[in-house]
């Protein structure tokens, strides 16, 4: 392919929302030219692990690691799959980190000009109890972010 021009980095998770900023990618800009990264992020289970947990829990938590990093990468590989039958150029990428800081580092670092994210539209109390993953990168990140809002 020719020389890129436009590099777009898009977070995904599994869920029909970063299904439709797959979708939203593929119909909406052109592949000449452009890459696009799909990035999965699993958070680290020690979120989950509390320090009174039993140290033979430990087998557990990699197992559940290990299916967790398995379900990211058949999202990524997907997904890959889907903008590369339109002609995108694709990179893809599976990391254990915290969502929020890994998309903006990645960000930075890959040099994107746009992040597509899938937004699960919290509201109210649920939204500020959660935060929002897609504000949060709207508000932090060192380019434009395009917010995609699945379609009901």
């Amino acid at each position: 392919m020719g020389e890129t021009r436009m590099r777009i980095l898009l977070p995904i998770d599994g869920s029909e929302f970063s299904d439709a900023a797959v979708q939203t990618v593929a119909s909406t800009i052109r592949p000449e030219g452009t890459r696009v990264a799909i990035f999965s992020i699993v958070e680290p289970l020690e979120y989950l692990n509390p320090p009174q947990m039993d140290v033979g829990y430990a087998p557990e938590l990699n197992q559940i690691r290990k299916e967790r990093k398995e379900q990211a990468r058949i999202y990524v590989t997907t997904a890959a799959q889907r903008l590369q039958s339109a002609g995108f150029d694709v990179d893809t990428s599976v990391v254990e980190d915290e969502i929020r800081g890994a998309i903006l580092d990645f960000a930075k670092d890959w040099k994107a000009d746009l992040i597509v994210v899938g937004s699960h539209g919290r509201r109210g109390l649920t939204r500020f109890m959660l935060g929002s993953v897609a504000e949060s990168i709207a508000r932090h990140a060192h380019c434009s972010v395009w917010i995609v809002r699945k379609s009901s």
